[in-house]
């Protein structure tokens, strides 16, 4: 409150407890080819350990495989590693058909990099939009792994209905069941799908027909069976009559509510039928069991005709003339019962809006796991979906689709369970109300990906395109980047146009394999490849490649991943002004053997150019050897260690400023700088990272020119602390009678 006219007290708070954070920069960055994964979004890519890896990026193969064996090796060190995957002009993501009842048609092909492009080009509540150019569903990202995915849904149970109204029997060019219209507003066609098993009786107590609904045009149903004792001529004779739907299930048909008697011979895998209609009655996929009791179960593989299929050949089929039923294929995995209508659905006086869902490993190529990876088992099941877009339960099926790691929802199925009666297509993903009828009964339908292209031949200026995701900081929060297995051009593009403009990372680099796989000129090469990339404080350069061990083979991966991760692991441990090098913090990890391993010559040349060498000693394990940056003017800039204290001082401090953004340039303002800043320097100093400082806040560099300019100065003097390179013993031979207090200091 402002100070009062009259006397008074005016209490305000002063607070000073605002203290400088302790910024981590132990998060990497890299970019390079992966078989899986988002593209080009390093920020939502982030991955701790190996485990989670080969979640979002999946496994190597030669393409991918020193991109994949980098990032690991990186993530051994500790340290958490920002990916931002790279693919070629090739890369697709796998589609699936659009298919409907009597027809499928190719899905088009489509790229949908990461979350992002999605929303922007595909999600309608995002901005994006639907259309009919592709099928029901896409895999999340581009590549091979996707064609291995499929997806099953099983639709809602449907209960036996008396349907209303009057129908008429017509043998005419085939049995048909034709209703008389639209009772209380409602057409009681909508209420069948191909497949439902239909009772009728004449009103006059004619024979009980049951049939197979085969077809629905034009306010006309076709029906096909007619069950013992009935015949066509029967049927013929009938006038109008009262139809029952009976009870149809997608999750588990029970014997009573199927069609026809079956015959299966001893051993075999054919399933002969009599008005059976398995066209209608099944869908490859599902399981049929067969028996008195349905002990039997087979998976059908094939049906090539109303009254013929195949199955899963089975042994000990004896019996011929068998009751049988079918099952959804994932009923007995998924833990739930058959789909029907949701508790949200029947408040609001909707029917049949749940499904359940799918998600398939169909070639077993897919998995990581043992379980994930055997051909035909569930990745994820989705129990109890509603396909009402007004769900406010968090269960629609859109939504946990587009959660998934598996998929996006690109457009509802077509015609899923509907009959072909024009303006009375498929509901699905519209807002459900009192009397909405959702498609039911009997139906399931299974979509298979196809078309996946992962695209992992990449030219220099896609690497870089990648490369150029770490360059603005607020898009992604590094500290450190390596170059995997990169061209001196990517090399020379990432330090110049990244590190450079960011200035608060440092990148570390190797030369390509073919510089150290030859016998003879290593260190040449390499001091070549050093004199191909410019002079920056930012960068640091290693000597070369590493074999390491992948399971029962060796493969070369390059050492900047090394020396990045020991970057993050001496900041971890001690500080990141310690130096990230030598026999206490400079062990390479996981070293089969050096490509190049410098001799005491090759690392004298190498190191005058700025090149940190990495040796292996006898007995003494594999190190890296320098701590250089490639600065080439001699400074306090030119160690790795100085560097990364910067780094850190600059990001810490610049976060703590932040409070004095907007706060009057007095002395008040200018103290209360300097008594967050000191403190955490202080604290710097008594671990050894720096020898001395001094913060410089007041009128002398806050003059009356810089408030008017609506600046702020706070000058910081940083004395480093500097890491020993060298080290010079002298060994001194004495004579017997001469005590040490008489030479010590005299040479």
């Amino acid at each position: 409150m402002p100070f009062t006219i009259s006397p008074g007290v005016l209490s305000r708070e002063i607070d000073l407890t605002t203290v400088v954070p302790t910024i981590a920069t132990t998060r990497g960055g890299f970019s390079g080819p992966f078989l899986w994964g988002p593209i080009e979004d390093p920020m939502n890519s982030a991955v701790s350990n190996d485990t989670q890896l080969k979640q979002i990026f999946w496994k190597k193969n030669e393409a991918t495989a020193v991109s994949y064996l980098s990032a690991q090796n990186f993530l051994n060190y500790g340290g958490t590693l920002e990916i931002s995957r790279v693919a070629n002009s090739s890369a697709l993501n796998a589609t699936t058909a659009n298919s409907t009842w009597g027809a499928t048609v190719a899905g088009n092909t489509v790229l949908i990099k990461n979350s992002k492009a999605y929303e922007l080009g595909y999600d309608e509540a995002s901005g994006g939009l639907v259309t009919s150019d592709f099928g029901p569903f896409v895999a999340k990202y581009a590549g091979e792994r996707g064609n291995s995915l499929k997806i099953s849904i099983c639709g809602p149970d449907k209960e036996e209905k008396i349907l209303d109204g009057q129908w008429t029997i017509d043998n005419a060019g085939g049995v048909t069941v034709t209703s008389g219209g639209q009772v209380g507003g409602t057409n009681e066609l909508q209420e069948l799908v191909l497949g439902d098993v239909i009772e009728y009786q004449s009103q006059n107590d004619g024979p009980i027909v049951q049939a197979v609904v085969v077809n629905i045009a034009g306010g006309v149903i076709t029906v096909a069976g007619y069950g013992a004792g009935a015949t066509a001529g029967a049927v013929a004779s009938m006038a109008s009559t009262t139809v029952t739907r009976l009870v149809r299930s997608a999750y588990r048909e029970e014997t009573v509510n199927m069609m026809g008697s079956v015959t299966i011979a001893k051993d075999s895998t054919q399933i002969d039928g009599n008005d059976t209609q398995f066209q209608h009655q099944f869908v490859e996929g599902d399981y049929i069991r067969i028996g008195p009791g349905g002990e039997t179960v087979l998976q059908i593989q094939s049906i090539t005709s109303a009254t013929q299929m195949f199955a899963t050949k089975r042994s000990g089929v004896t019996a011929s003339d068998q009751n049988y039923s079918r099952e959804w294929e994932f009923a007995s995995q998924c833990g739930a019962s058959a789909p029907s209508t949701s508790d949200w659905g029947s408040n609001v006086g909707c029917h049949y809006d749940e499904i359940h869902v799918a998600i398939v490993n169909s070639d077993g190529k897919w998995g990581v796991t043992a379980s994930e990876s055997k051909a035909g088992n569930a990745l994820q099941f989705y129990n109890n979906l509603s396909v009402a877009s007004n769900n406010d339960h968090g269960d629609y099926y859109k939504t946990r689709i587009n959660n998934s790691p598996y998929c996006w929802f690109m457009n509802h199925p077509q015609d899923v369970g509907t009959n072909a009666i024009s303006g009375h297509e498929s509901p699905w993903g519209s807002e459900a109300a009192s009397g909405t009828v959702f498609p039911s009964g009997g139906f399931r339908q299974t979509w298979d990906f196809n078309g996946g292209v992962s695209g992992t031949t990449l030219t220099d200026a896609e690497l870089i395109d990648g490369f150029n995701k770490f360059k603005e900081p607020v898009d992604s929060d590094i500290s450190v980047l390596f170059t995997g297995g990169a061209s001196a051009a990517v090399c020379n593009h990432v330090i110049s146009s990244v590190a450079e403009y960011r200035k608060d990372i440092m990148v570390f680099c190797s030369p390509e394999l073919s510089d150290v796989l030859s016998e003879t000129n290593q260190a040449t090469n390499v001091i070549a490849f050093r004199n191909q990339l410019p002079s920056s404080s930012y960068a640091s350069l290693d000597s070369g490649w590493k074999k390491i061990s992948d399971g029962a083979a060796t493969r070369y991966i390059p050492l900047n991943s090394d020396c990045a991760g020991l970057a993050v692991a001496t900041e971890d441990g001690f500080g990141s002004f310690y130096s990230p090098a030598g026999f206490t913090r400079g062990q390479i990890r996981s070293v089969v053997e050096l490509v190049f391993n410098p001799s005491a010559d090759d690392r004298d040349r190498m190191y005058k150019q700025g090149i940190n060498s990495v040796v292996r000693f006898p007995g003494q394990g594999t190190l890296l050897f320098g701590d250089k940056t490639l600065l080439a003017k001699p400074n306090a800039f030119d160690r790795i260690n100085v560097r990364r204290l910067f780094i850190s001082l600059e990001k810490s401090i610049s976060i703590a400023a932040q409070q004095s953004l907007f706060e009057f340039n007095d002395e008040f303002t200018r103290s209360q700088f300097t008594a967050i800043v000191e403190p955490f320097l202080r604290d710097i100093q008594a671990r050894g990272g720096i020898t001395d400082f001094l913060v410089v806040c007041d009128d002398s560099n806050n003059t009356p020119s810089v408030v008017d300019n609506n600046q702020f100065v706070g000058s910081i003097y940083v004395k480093p602390a500097r890491s020993i390179n060298f080290i010079e013993l002298n060994f001194v031979a004495v004579r017997t009678g001469v005590e040490f207090s008489e030479v010590v200091g005299q040479r």
